[in-house]
C-alpha cells in the first residue's frame, strides 16, 4: 500500500512539473490576484515557475508578524528543476525562495514533500543539532518529509530562515 501510495504521488508530482499553457493559466486563476500579479512582476518568474503538485496548493497566513496575510506556493527552478518554496510577504509583495537550488536544511529540493501545512506551534525541537530549541513568533510552514523529520521555515525579523526538526 505504501508503495502504490509512493508511485501515485511520484506520478501526480512528474506529471504537474511540464505545465501546459491550460494548467498555467489554471494555477494564475486559483492563486490569489494579488500574490499572482507581485510574482509576474519580479524578475523571479523568468528562473521559476509556480506548480500545484501538492494540495493544498497554497499556504496563506502572516508568517512575518506584520498584521497581513502572506503567500506560500510551490515552485520549480527551470534550469535544474529542483522544487522549492516561493513567499510573497503581503502589503510589500516582497518575495522569498526557499529552496529551489537553494540550501535549506535537508537538501535544496524539496521534491520529497508529500505533505505541507502551517505551523502554529511556538517552538520546534531537534535534539541533535545545536540549537535545540527554536522559539517562534509567527506562524511558520512545515515541510514533512517522513514521520521523523521535517523542516520548519520561520520569519527570523530579517528574512525567512528554516530549521530541521527531528520529531
Amino acid at each position: 500500500m505504501k508503495t502504490l501510495l509512493l508511485t501515485l504521488t511520484t506520478f501526480f508530482f512528474i506529471s504537474n512539473q511540464c505545465l501546459s499553457q491550460e494548467d498555467s493559466l489554471r494555477i494564475s486563476r486559483t492563486t490569489p490576484s494579488w500574490a499572482w500579479n507581485a510574482f509576474q512582476k519580479t524578475e523571479l518568474k523568468k528562473n521559476y515557475t509556480i506548480i500545484d503538485s501538492i494540495n493544498p496548493y497554497y499556504l496563506e497566513s502572516d508568517f512575518n508578524g506584520d498584521e497581513i496575510n502572506d503567500i506560500a506556493l510551490l515552485v520549480q527552478n527551470r534550469h535544474d528543476k529542483k522544487i522549492g518554496i516561493l513567499i510573497i510577504n503581503g502589503g510589500k509583495n516582497v518575495c522569498f525562495i526557499m529552496g529551489a537550488g537553494k540550501q535549506i536544511g535537508l537538501g535544496s529540493d524539496i521534491s520529497w514533500c508529500e505533505q505541507w501545512f502551517i505551523y502554529r506551534k511556538k517552538s520546534a525541537f531537534n535534539l541533535d543539532a545545536k540549537v535545540k530549541k527554536l522559539i517562534l513568533r509567527n506562524p511558520s510552514i512545515e515541510i514533512r518529509k517522513n514521520e521523523d523529520e521535517s523542516i520548519i521555515i520561520y520569519w527570523d525579523r530579517k528574512r525567512y530562515s528554516s530549521y530541521v526538526q527531528k520529531i
